[in-house]
């Protein structure tokens, strides 16, 4: 496995003459309670280049969440602006799919029917819609299990549904929080491994907030790490990965990294960042 690091700049190599799909420029964003004001995120600059996987790693709390969101288009920047191929994003982000801790199943639909939700609001036709959520399921090893319900499957099973349901419609850019946090290990190294191979199979740009320094390193081409809150960024460092990552995570160069990785983290716990 090949590692290259640098300290940030805030922006990664994007081809030339095309412009990145997700940008932050200068963003800074905070929130509201009570006639208090607490800043969530400072002068951010990040470039997301087109099919690349990005894990974003900082203490709880710092506003890695308020970034997906920032991206998705549910809330706008208090300064600075996110662009969406080289255009400033307005509104909702048709293109990215979000998935989050949460499988959000509807409990009374069986596993298709929650798959084909996305398509049954953009008014896909039945047939249209039946046919790409199974081919999804397939996709996914859930093909046989269709016609259950969300209660008859395992946590794995469940968040694979929810997998399913959010490429079905198509998206251009996953935004993932901490989508396998409460998988037990087993089940989270299984679906680390079918996200990656679904990722690079279908071309798709990642954004991935995780806790997990592991999960970090064996998933992600580059991993942003942010300060205590507010964030800013700290390092950008970039990885190009050996398909055979996932068997090779106690080298010593995955060591040294996590190590790395772990000394900026701690640094920022001990700042306060916990309180």
């Amino acid at each position: 496995m090949n590692i290259q690091a640098s300290h940030s700049t805030g922006v990664f190599d994007v081809e030339p003459g095309r412009a990145p799909v997700l940008s932050f420029q200068g963003v800074s964003k905070s929130f509201s309670h009570e006639n208090r004001s607490t800043p969530a995120i400072e002068t951010i600059n990040l470039d997301i280049a087109r099919g690349e996987f990005v894990a974003f790693l900082g203490p709880s709390g710092c506003g890695k969440t308020t970034l997906l969101n920032l991206a998705a288009g549910l809330i706008k920047p208090d300064n600075g602006a996110v662009l969406r191929d080289g255009e400033p994003l307005r509104g909702p982000n048709t293109r990215v799919g979000y998935l989050t801790q949460s499988d959000a199943l509807l409990p009374w639909r069986t596993v298709i029917a929650n798959v084909t939700l996305p398509l049954e609001i953009r008014r896909i036709p039945r047939v249209e819609r039946q046919a790409r959520a199974m081919a999804m399921l397939e996709r996914v090893g859930l093909g046989a299990f269709a016609r259950h319900l969300p209660g008859q499957l395992s946590g794995g099973m469940r968040k694979r549904a929810a997998l399913a349901r959010t490429l079905v419609y198509d998206p251009k850019t996953l935004l993932l929080d901490e989508p396998f946090s409460a998988l037990d290990a087993q089940a989270r190294l299984a679906m680390q491994r079918q996200l990656r191979e679904l990722v690079d199979e279908l071309g798709l740009t990642v954004l991935l907030v995780t806790h997990d320094l592991n999960e970090a390193i064996a998933l992600a081409d580059r991993i942003v790490v942010f300060s205590k809150r507010p964030a800013r960024v700290l390092e950008d460092i970039d990885i190009r990965h050996d398909p055979s990552i996932l068997r090779q995570r106690r080298t010593s160069l995955d060591g040294s990294l996590h190590d790395r990785l772990w000394s900026l983290l701690e640094n920022e716990l001990e700042a306060g960042a916990l309180r």
